[in-house]
């Protein structure tokens, strides 16, 4: 709305030139004014940011009370009629169950229907937390559905991996990388993360790429780095430096072992730089490995790299993008995620479906609460992935 009600309570703030009963009078006149096609989930965040700011500014907490509560009741009382709130009171007090008469897809979505009508009314007010409490009891029969759903489509997708591995006329890296992935064996966990044929590459504070492994029972990591031998004076800090390597050969780059790192536009030679060990009780402990291109990447991130010389097709794509969203329903869950902002950089040339996806919000890679990087298939039907790793920036573990 272009006449915001926030630029008319920010005045309010501002200047303070009228009483709490004089600005409920106006406050309410301005909702009484609004046409009911406005009913958007920015209006209600808009209503809620109003009377936030208004709780704030009234330091008597008993007035405050009374008045925030008025302003509640008429604002939801002059947006809906009462047949409406009739039926969001039933929607959130009704039990919820699987319908047997439904397939296991049919009945996710309706559960996720039935969320987002939910969802759409945790803006308005005094509802929010019965809302939300509804949301705890209901989500576990979510889970239920997406797990007997899994169930289902276990058969189509080893038959699907079958498949890739068995395709024929593919470039070799790309085969090997798929191999490697599909058929793992015990061995490659004495490899270092830096040397694996895929790697999650995260940008540091200091501006520097750099390879995480968040696993830190990684055997081939621990022989690199010495986590008993970091001082409790420094237990969240990034450790770089002599004292956490037991053989600093053993990193050494030679044309042998070679690095190739991924940004969303191409594929360029990297350096090994430095590795360390942080360890952050909030943000997860993981090994660290730092690399800088060797070649002039301009504003571009580093987004994986991988011990082959892969060959990628990269673009974006964002019908996929669409299919992977409708796949990927961040809903349900506890703390924060990036599901809702995957999105397609490649795909992996020889094969059908095979794409490699990272976070990408409107602020650009990773402007979101969890990084993600992943190589999934993907079509109208399956989603599933053959490898991802991901980065907690949102802190999960310490709430």
């Amino acid at each position: 709305m272009k006449d915001s009600l926030s630029v008319y309570f920010d005045t309010y703030i501002k200047y303070n030139k009228y009483s709490q009963e004089r600005l409920l009078l106006q406050l309410i006149s301005r909702v009484d004014a609004i046409k009911k096609d406005q009913k958007s989930p920015e209006f209600f965040s808009e209503l809620d940011q109003l009377i936030s700011l208004q709780s704030k500014h009234n330091q008597d907490l008993e007035k405050n009370k009374r008045v925030t509560d008025s302003l509640q009741q008429v604002i939801l009382h002059k947006i809906y009629s009462s047949e409406e709130l009739t039926a969001i009171r039933s929607l959130y007090e009704r039990t919820y169950e699987i319908d047997p008469s439904l397939t296991i897809k049919e009945n996710e979505q309706a559960f996720i229907k039935y969320y987002e009508k939910l969802d759409n009314y945790q803006g308005p007010l005094f509802y929010k937390d019965s809302v939300w409490s509804h949301i705890s009891k209901v989500c576990p029969i979510y889970w239920k559905i997406r797990s007997e759903l899994w169930k289902e489509n276990q058969p189509k997708i080893e038959a699907l991996k079958e498949k890739i591995l068995l395709k024929d006329g593919v470039p070799e890296a790309n085969k090997k990388l798929l191999q490697a992935l599909l058929m793992p064996d015990s061995s490659q966990d004495s490899i270092p993360t830096y040397k694996r044929v895929m790697a999650a590459v995260f940008e540091s504070t200091d501006g520097l790429w750099s390879i995480h492994q968040m696993y830190t029972g990684s055997k081939g990591d621990s022989l690199l780095i010495d986590k008993t031998a970091i001082p409790d004076s420094l237990d969240s800090q990034l450790f770089i430096g002599d004292k956490l390597f037991k053989d600093f050969s053993a990193v050494e780059i030679t044309d042998a072992i070679k690095i190739y790192g991924y940004s969303e536009k191409r594929r360029v030679d990297v350096e090994l730089v430095s590795i360390g060990y942080q360890n952050d009780m909030c943000l997860e402990s993981y090994y660290v490995y730092d690399i800088l291109p060797k070649n002039d990447i301009g504003n571009e991130k580093i987004v994986f790299t991988s011990s082959l010389p892969l060959e990628l097709e990269f673009n974006r794509n964002t019908e996929v993008d669409s299919l992977l969203y409708e796949h990927n329903f961040a809903i349900c869950y506890d703390c924060g995620s990036g599901w809702a902002s995957e999105k397609v950089i490649a795909s992996l040339k020889g094969y059908e479906n095979i794409y490699f996806v990272v976070t990408i919000g409107k602020k650009g890679i990773d402007a979101a609460e969890t990084y993600i990087r992943s190589l999934r298939y993907i079509d109208k039907d399956l989603s599933f992935s053959l490898w991802s790793d991901e980065f907690d920036a949102f802190g999960c573990s310490c709430l």
